[in-house]
């Protein structure tokens, strides 16, 4: 890797735990979605498909709730969907257009969640990662339990009516986990196709981990479909990935410095589970990971704002020789005075989201 360029966001961050989540930043199309939890914002730019580094900006907008946490989109609906934190928690989507992102009123949903403005740092009963399921027929909202109160977790989805016009009433399923917190598409399911895995950093304990479930044509967890494994070491195991070289699920854990490989298996009549495969110390504080194959190979990106060492902030890059088989290739750590110079602020131990573009040639 090496450095591009760096640009505001034209928006306010959090310092808090509470609005570090999965997919703050993504990449939809040619453009990029970023959450401004701060300013109550979404931003977005058009990327550049032949100079991706040359970003512009278009325009930030309202994201009609207290605390924007995650993003999901879909550019076969053009739509664009946040998930709110805090007092006015809520679910809402936006048609993408070239000038903008545009407010669809009726996909408007409050969540009624009884959370403060702003954030504690614990993240207690916050929403975690917002997904579209394959068929687009469902959003699927993962939302964090309260182990103090014995709350558990929470999967939650709601129908997209009106080719993402609006959306149907919450469907909440039984408790799922302790604390739910980033979620990805099994590439592979058998019965319609809609399965998830999900992290789960639980009470801070090996018992917990990662959790996989299937969606049913009635939006709610098929039952007998939810599994939830222990990660050895695990104590903050939250974000996670698959690889399509090896089809290997890799989740990774801040606080215990751990990537975890599983392969995750579908039996014929719809059951899942997955076997752990290995593990691997990453240094730092390993968060985000984005997988990329490209002609000469794939290769693993994981976004490491090491809190305690900056001498390694930055990005871990490794290469994805197999099941099994991750060879770390850089430690990539942008110029902090760069970044300070072109966006006013330097680069701190609060960054969060991570995503890649491919350029046409």
């Amino acid at each position: 890797m090496t450095f591009g360029k760096s640009f505001s966001t034209h928006g306010l961050g959090s310092h808090s735990a509470g609005g570090s989540t999965a997919d703050a930043l993504i990449v939809c199309g040619d453009n990029l979605f970023i959450v401004n939890p701060g300013s109550k914002s979404i931003s977005m730019f058009e990327i550049d498909h032949y100079n991706p580094i040359e970003l512009k900006f278009i325009r930030a907008v309202d994201s009609h709730g207290d605390i924007p946490t995650s993003l999901a989109c879909s550019t076969q609906l053009e739509l664009l969907c946040v998930v709110n934190s805090g007092s006015a928690n809520s679910v809402g989507c936006y048609s993408i257009t070239t000038s903008g992102l545009h407010f669809l009123p009726h996909t408007l949903k409050h969540l009624g969640f009884i959370l403060p403005s702003p954030i504690s740092d614990n993240a207690f009963g916050t929403p975690s990662d917002l997904q579209f399921t394959k068929n687009l027929k469902y959003l699927v909202l993962s939302v964090k339990g309260n182990p103090p109160l014995s709350v558990p977790g929470l999967i939650a989805t709601f129908p997209v009516l009106d080719g993402g016009h609006a959306l149907g009433d919450i469907i909440r399923n039984e408790p799922v986990g302790i604390f739910p917190y980033s979620m990805s598409l099994i590439p592979k399911t058998v019965q319609g196709e809609q399965g998830f895995v999900f992290t789960d950093p639980g009470n801070l304990t090996p018992a917990y981990g990662l959790g996989l479930f299937e969606l049913g044509r009635n939006g709610k967890i098929r039952p007998g479909s939810l599994v939830e494994i222990g990660i050895p070491g695990n104590i903050a195991s939250c974000w996670s990935q698959f690889s399509p070289l090896t089809g290997n699920l890799y989740t990774t854990d801040s606080l215990g410095l751990l990537m975890t490989e599983f392969t995750v298996h579908v039996t014929l009549n719809g059951n899942l589970s997955a076997t752990r495969v290995k593990q691997y110390e990453i240094l730092g504080s390993p968060r985000d990971i984005v997988i990329i194959d490209i002609p000469n190979g794939e290769f693993m990106y994981i976004l490491n704002p090491s809190v305690s060492n900056s001498s390694i902030r930055g990005i871990q890059v490794l290469k994805v020789n197999g099941p099994g088989n991750l060879v770390p290739r850089q430690t990539f750590v942008p110029p902090s005075d760069s970044i300070t110079y072109q966006t006013g602020a330097p680069l701190s131990a609060y960054i969060n989201g991570l995503g890649f573009y491919l350029c046409r040639k």
